[in-house]
Formats: C-alpha cells, sequence, structure tokens
C-alpha cells in the first residue's frame, strides 16, 4: 500500500486579472508569492515558480 500524497503548493492563475498566485502549504512558510503577470510569459512562471519559491524561502535547490 502507497502512502497518500500531499498537497504541497498551489498554483492559480487569474487570467480575468492578469495575476499569479502560489501558496506553499509547508509548514512555517513566510508567504505566498503574488505577482502581476504577462500572459506570454504564464509558460515560464508556471514552470518556475516552485523551484524559485524553494529556493528563496526554503533553501532548497532542485
Amino acid at each position: 500500500m502507497t502512502a497518500p500524497q500531499q498537497v504541497a503548493g498551489l498554483l492559480v492563475i487569474d487570467m480575468q486579472n492578469i495575476r499569479a498566485h502560489y501558496e506553499c502549504y509547508r509548514p512555517g512558510c513566510p508567504k505566498p508569492r503574488e505577482e502581476p503577470i504577462k500572459p506570454s510569459a504564464i509558460r515560464a512562471f508556471m514552470d518556475g515558480i516552485k523551484a524559485r519559491h524553494l529556493s528563496q524561502y526554503h533553501g532548497e535547490t532542485r
């Protein structure tokens, strides 16, 4: 039997207001990250936000 998976973070892209929000659910995480985003930059934001967040706030590199 495998262990249940846990959600460690959530990424929300608000296309109407052109904002992106990443919320980390790790214990002690200092803050979510939210920023305006250009439609042409959505893919790059999605591809890199988790790694940037983990590096900046949790000292992890991947």
